[in-house]
Protein backbone atom coordinates (compact mmCIF):
# COMPACT_ATOMS: atom_id res chain seq x y z
CA UNK A 1 0.00 0.00 0.00
CA UNK A 2 2.99 2.29 -0.35
CA UNK A 3 1.83 5.54 -1.89
CA UNK A 4 -1.84 4.57 -1.72
CA UNK A 5 -4.16 6.53 0.48
CA UNK A 6 -5.88 4.46 3.15
CA UNK A 7 -9.52 5.39 3.50
CA UNK A 8 -11.06 2.79 5.81
CA UNK A 9 -10.07 0.95 8.96
CA UNK A 10 -11.77 -1.72 11.05
CA UNK A 11 -10.89 -1.30 14.73
CA UNK A 12 -11.75 -4.17 17.05
CA UNK A 13 -11.63 -4.09 20.85
CA UNK A 14 -10.66 -6.68 23.44
CA UNK A 15 -12.72 -9.06 25.52
CA UNK A 16 -10.83 -12.32 25.91
CA UNK A 17 -11.98 -15.59 24.35
CA UNK A 18 -15.64 -14.67 24.74
CA UNK A 19 -14.99 -11.25 23.16
CA UNK A 20 -13.32 -12.94 20.20
CA UNK A 21 -16.38 -15.12 19.60
CA UNK A 22 -18.66 -12.09 20.02
CA UNK A 23 -16.65 -10.04 17.48
CA UNK A 24 -16.77 -12.87 14.93
CA UNK A 25 -20.55 -13.10 15.46
CA UNK A 26 -21.07 -9.36 15.02
CA UNK A 27 -18.92 -9.24 11.88
CA UNK A 28 -20.71 -12.29 10.43
CA UNK A 29 -24.08 -10.69 11.23
CA UNK A 30 -23.09 -7.44 9.52
CA UNK A 31 -21.90 -9.37 6.45
CA UNK A 32 -25.11 -11.41 6.42
CA UNK A 33 -27.04 -8.14 6.45
CA UNK A 34 -25.10 -6.85 3.44
CA UNK A 35 -22.35 -4.84 5.15
CA UNK A 36 -18.96 -6.57 4.84
CA UNK A 37 -16.54 -4.48 6.85
CA UNK A 38 -13.66 -6.94 6.45
CA UNK A 39 -12.51 -5.33 3.22
CA UNK A 40 -11.21 -2.29 5.11
CA UNK A 41 -7.81 -0.94 4.10
CA UNK A 42 -6.46 -1.56 7.58
CA UNK A 43 -7.46 -3.97 10.36
CA UNK A 44 -6.52 -2.99 13.92
CA UNK A 45 -7.29 -4.79 17.13
CA UNK A 46 -6.46 -4.94 20.81
CA UNK A 47 -6.26 -8.32 22.52
CA UNK A 48 -9.26 -10.35 21.30
CA UNK A 49 -9.71 -7.77 18.54
CA UNK A 50 -6.21 -8.48 17.26
CA UNK A 51 -6.98 -12.21 17.26
CA UNK A 52 -10.26 -11.67 15.43
CA UNK A 53 -8.53 -9.41 12.89
CA UNK A 54 -5.95 -12.11 12.23
CA UNK A 55 -8.66 -14.77 11.91
CA UNK A 56 -10.69 -12.85 9.35
CA UNK A 57 -7.57 -12.42 7.23
CA UNK A 58 -7.23 -16.18 6.93
CA UNK A 59 -10.77 -17.56 6.85
CA UNK A 60 -14.24 -16.58 5.76
CA UNK A 61 -16.60 -15.06 8.31
CA UNK A 62 -19.11 -17.80 7.58
CA UNK A 63 -16.56 -20.50 8.45
CA UNK A 64 -15.40 -18.69 11.59
CA UNK A 65 -18.99 -18.19 12.71
CA UNK A 66 -19.81 -21.86 12.11
CA UNK A 67 -16.77 -22.91 14.14
CA UNK A 68 -17.74 -20.56 16.99
CA UNK A 69 -21.22 -22.14 17.10
CA UNK A 70 -19.95 -25.72 17.14
CA UNK A 71 -21.06 -27.63 20.23
CA UNK A 72 -18.78 -27.27 23.22
CA UNK A 73 -17.16 -30.61 24.08
CA UNK A 74 -18.20 -31.98 27.46
CA UNK A 75 -15.96 -30.92 30.32
CA UNK A 76 -13.89 -33.65 31.95
CA UNK A 77 -14.98 -34.22 35.53
CA UNK A 78 -12.82 -32.24 37.95
CA UNK A 79 -10.69 -30.63 35.22
CA UNK A 80 -10.78 -26.90 34.48
CA UNK A 81 -9.82 -25.55 31.02
CA UNK A 82 -6.56 -24.17 32.49
CA UNK A 83 -5.59 -27.60 33.84
CA UNK A 84 -6.54 -29.55 30.74
CA UNK A 85 -3.67 -28.35 28.57
CA UNK A 86 -0.75 -28.66 31.00
CA UNK A 87 0.56 -25.30 29.75
CA UNK A 88 2.38 -24.41 32.96
CA UNK A 89 4.09 -27.79 33.12
CA UNK A 90 5.24 -27.62 29.47
CA UNK A 91 6.47 -24.07 29.93
CA UNK A 92 8.38 -24.94 33.11
CA UNK A 93 9.96 -27.95 31.40
CA UNK A 94 11.20 -25.69 28.58
CA UNK A 95 12.69 -23.24 31.10
CA UNK A 96 14.34 -26.07 33.04
CA UNK A 97 15.88 -27.67 29.94
CA UNK A 98 17.02 -24.48 28.18
CA UNK A 99 20.76 -23.84 27.99
CA UNK A 100 20.44 -20.14 27.12
CA UNK A 101 17.78 -17.61 26.00
CA UNK A 102 18.04 -18.64 22.33
CA UNK A 103 17.52 -22.30 23.28
CA UNK A 104 14.50 -21.30 25.41
CA UNK A 105 12.96 -19.47 22.43
CA UNK A 106 13.52 -22.53 20.23
CA UNK A 107 11.94 -24.82 22.80
CA UNK A 108 8.93 -22.57 23.38
CA UNK A 109 8.46 -22.12 19.62
CA UNK A 110 8.61 -25.88 19.04
CA UNK A 111 6.09 -26.46 21.85
CA UNK A 112 3.73 -23.86 20.38
CA UNK A 113 3.96 -25.43 16.92
CA UNK A 114 3.34 -28.88 18.39
CA UNK A 115 0.34 -27.64 20.37
CA UNK A 116 -1.10 -25.78 17.36
CA UNK A 117 -0.69 -28.86 15.13
CA UNK A 118 -2.60 -30.99 17.63
CA UNK A 119 -5.38 -28.43 18.19
CA UNK A 120 -8.63 -29.09 16.35
CA UNK A 121 -10.40 -26.09 17.85
CA UNK A 122 -11.85 -28.21 20.67
CA UNK A 123 -9.74 -26.49 23.33
CA UNK A 124 -10.76 -23.01 22.18
CA UNK A 125 -14.44 -24.00 22.10
CA UNK A 126 -14.15 -25.54 25.58
CA UNK A 127 -12.63 -22.35 27.03
CA UNK A 128 -15.12 -20.04 25.32
CA UNK A 129 -18.00 -22.35 26.24
CA UNK A 130 -17.04 -22.42 29.91
CA UNK A 131 -16.71 -18.62 29.98
CA UNK A 132 -20.01 -18.13 28.20
CA UNK A 133 -21.75 -20.58 30.53
CA UNK A 134 -20.56 -18.73 33.63
CA UNK A 135 -21.13 -15.18 32.31
CA UNK A 136 -24.43 -15.69 30.55
CA UNK A 137 -26.13 -17.99 33.05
Amino acid sequence: MDGERLTTALVLGGGGALGNAWLIGVLAGLADGGLDVTDADRLVGTSAGATAAAQICGASLADLYTQALAPVPPRQAGVTPRQAGGLMERTQAAFDAARDPADLRRRLGAAAIELAAADTGERWRAVVGSLADSRLA
